[in-house]
């Protein structure tokens, strides 16, 4: 007999859900403009040529996995707990980054985990926040291997930043080291924070997985360009983050069960179903 899985969240206040719904998406749109615009720049400006990479991995990251799921959990709160997770994750990944960059501060990488502290008092489902279930071994598995390459990649470009004299360096002078460390301390963590189940799990996996596939084949497509991964770590990049959607279940036949967050009341019955109630009969409950 399952027991709590599929129960819904005790509800918040009315006042403090629209609060949180409000702010994160403000907040999620924001980033989105304040990271993607670049990275369409540096195709059409040749002046911003030099920047393809470090602008990609910028809106991929920060815009990818930062903003547009800040806009998912401001779209349904409760249900994605797992997307808020993988905010988090990547927001503490910047910090780490930050740190060993010597660009904390410079580098603006305190602003999302403020803005967390914001955000975490007003979530709706604030006690799933944290409340981590039996993780996926495979994608375990599969986020510590990524750590190999990324903790490395990480160290030399934090060097870079360190090392790097502003003034005669735009990538340094644009805090672009620390993009590209944060980059591959972030990978591993967002992959660990979405391997542990939730109610509404699939959607994160599957975005995380894209954007690790992205990064990889935007590697590839500027190879040798400053801050591109190796080859063979771009198409492990691609590989791993295919197997990891895959593994996570995006790709599978009931992926739409993700999505199903209207409540709806059978026929014949005076029972009202919760969306973890419908994920639940759809097979997508994470077992216990």
């Amino acid at each position: 007999m399952q027991t709590g899985r599929n129960e819904a969240t005790p509800s918040a206040s009315r006042g403090r859900t629209l609060a949180y719904r409000i702010l994160a998406g403000v907040l999620g749109l924001a980033v989105v403009v304040l990271s993607v615009p670049f990275a369409v720049l540096a195709f059409v400006d040749e002046a911003d040529a030099i920047h393809r990479m470090h602008n990609l991995s910028g809106a991929i990251g920060f815009g990818g996995l930062i903003g547009a799921l800040l806009i998912v959990t401001a779209w349904r709160p409760t249900e994605q707990v797992a997307a808020f997770r993988v905010v988090t994750a990547a927001s503490v990944g910047g910090v780490i980054a930050g740190a060993i960059s010597g660009d904390l501060v410079g580098g603006g990488w305190l602003i999302p985990i403020v803005a967390l502290a914001i955000l975490i008092p007003l979530h709706p489902a604030r006690g799933e926040l944290f409340a981590f279930r039996s993780p996926d071994p495979t994608l375990v598995a599969l986020s510590v291997l990524a750590a190999i390459p990324g903790i490395a990649f990480a160290l030399t470009q934090a060097a870079l930043q360190r090392n790097g004299v502003p003034s005669l360096d735009p990538h340094a002078e644009l805090h672009h080291y620390s993009g590209m460390a944060a980059a591959g301390i972030t990978i591993p963590l967002v992959g660990l924070a979405a391997s542990f189940g939730t109610r509404v799990i699939r959607l994160s996996r599957w975005w995380l997985g894209l954007s690790v596939v992205a990064m990889g084949v935007a590697s590839l497509a500027l190879s040798g360009g400053l801050g591109a991964f190796g080859v063979v770590w771009a198409w492990g990049a691609i590989v791993g983050g295919v197997v990891y959607a895959v593994v996570g279940g995006a790709l599978g036949p009931q992926t739409r069960g993700d999505l199903i967050v209207k409540r709806a009341r059978p026929r014949g019955s005076g029972t009202t179903v919760t969306s973890a109630d419908a994920s639940a009969r759809l097979g997508l409950a994470w077992p216990e």
